[in-house]
């Protein structure tokens, strides 16, 4: 008989923000806040999203089903295997 096994881990980190003025240009701000100034916007849901599209790959045989991030108590970003 097969069982389905799953195993969770959990961890914690601090995100980093975006660092830009708008009423700047996207060279000013990138020479003021450098590598802050640029990429995508670290929102739970694109943090999420981009811890799954890295660790899927490293699974094999395994099979990574979701990756959760919880911002807060009442917020949080999920996002699962098709």
């Amino acid at each position: 008989m097969t069982a389905d096994v799953r195993i969770t881990r959990r961890a914690t980190f601090a995100a980093g923000h975006i660092l830009c003025r708008e009423d700047w240009t996207d060279e000013k701000n990138r020479e003021v806040f450098g590598a802050c100034s640029r990429g995508v916007m670290p929102t739970a849901e694109n943090v999420a999203l981009a811890a799954f599209n890295r660790l899927e790959p490293h699974m094999k045989p395994a099979r990574l089903l979701r990756v959760r991030v919880v911002e807060t108590e009442n917020n949080s970003a999920e996002v699962n295997a098709d």
